[in-house]
């Protein structure tokens, strides 16, 4: 009866652990993920900024040499004209283009990266949403777990309590019974 009682115990507290133990891991996972796919999100954002920050950077130097074109020489403004075309128009001939195509150009490139800014914000906004929502199902589970472990703790204390009143009963019985 003793290992009976002791092997069942036992059992319960195996069993307990495994129910403690698996959506402790499984919210781990996710909220793994769900930090991994922030920081790229972080990341994606900050690069699309920096793209967009240095097109901005080279829309106003294409402006400035624009204004300032009557008062350089011939050969310096080819030679810029041909840098710019060929940073604009990569893999193209750089005579082929005007300063409004690259200005055109630059402006397209520009807006796409702003709605990519923008679609990184959102997608930055909604991750880190999601997050928040893993995170307090996280706790609400984690505070669960906890209250399924001291009521099964109870519940063995309780257990073994019972268990050990049954057997000085049952060795009270014997004593009796041998008298």
């Amino acid at each position: 009866m003793r290992g009976n009682a002791w092997q069942i115990t036992a059992i319960i507290a195996i069993i307990l652990v495994i129910v403690l133990i698996v959506p402790l891991v499984i919210m781990g996972r996710n909220y793994q993920t769900l930090t991994t796919n922030e920081r790229e999100a972080r990341d994606e954002q900050r690069s699309t900024a920096q793209r967009a920050a240095t097109l901005e950077g080279e829309v106003r130097a294409l402006k400035t040499l624009i204004r300032g074109a009557d008062t350089l020489a011939l050969d310096v403004i080819q030679r810029e004209h041909a840098e710019l075309m060929t940073k604009t128009f990569p893999g193209e001939d750089p005579t082929a283009h005007s300063y409004h195509d690259a200005a055109i150009a630059l402006n397209q490139v520009r807006d796409r990266l702003g709605d990519a800014i923008k679609t990184s914000q959102e997608r930055f906004a909604q991750l880190e949403s999601d997050f928040n929502e893993a995170q307090r199902t996280h706790e609400a589970v984690v505070a669960e777990v906890r209250r399924n472990l001291a009521t099964a703790q109870n519940e063995r204390d309780e257990a073994q309590n019972n268990f050990s009143r049954d057997i000085a009963n049952y060795d009270a019985q014997l004593r009796d019974a041998q008298e």
